[in-house]
């Protein structure tokens, strides 16, 4: 999963819009990283 969300960044018509997985430090890093919102209310 982690070698998915900067694949997909690269690519100028791609925008990620979510991610699922564990809320781990790590994930919380890639996701402002990448620009990724972060949501706790699923």
């Amino acid at each position: 999963m982690y070698c998915l969300l900067p694949a997909f960044s690269r690519i100028n018509e791609c925008k990620v819009v979510s991610i699922c997985g564990k809320n781990s430090k790590r994930m919380t890093n890639f996701c402002k990283k990448f620009n990724v919102k972060q949501y706790t209310n699923w």
